[in-house]
């Protein structure tokens, strides 16, 4: 494991599961925002093999500087509720299946 991606697993160890987080470019740009019920394994798959096509993965070991945290719930209806908010929102470049929904909308 990377001392990278220690450092990052370290800071969410002891953190209720249900998370909405986000990746970052070196600019600080958000690039994707996710909801997982285990950060740890979410970033993980990120930034190892779990991701299929070798293309995206040189993408992602290339480009990602960093993830955050951007808030934790008790349920996972009250975490998808904060992933669609977030991305309404901030309007993440490759959260695409989103672009089409208008802000404020539900789905």
């Amino acid at each position: 494991m990377s001392h990278r991606l220690q450092r990052i697993l370290d800071v969410f160890a002891n953190w209720p599961l249900g998370w909405v987080y986000a990746v970052h470019d070196q600019a600080g740009e958000i690039l994707y925002i996710g909801a997982t019920e285990d950060l740890d394994e979410r970033i993980t798959a990120h930034e190892y093999d779990r991701v299929n096509q070798p293309d995206l993965r040189t993408w992602l070991r290339e480009n990602v500087h960093t993830y955050s945290s951007l808030s934790h719930h008790p349920t996972k209806r009250a975490m998808l509720d904060a992933e669609r908010m977030a991305i309404e929102q901030h309007r993440p470049r490759f959260n695409v299946r989103y672009h089409t929904i208008p802000p404020g909308a539900t789905y």
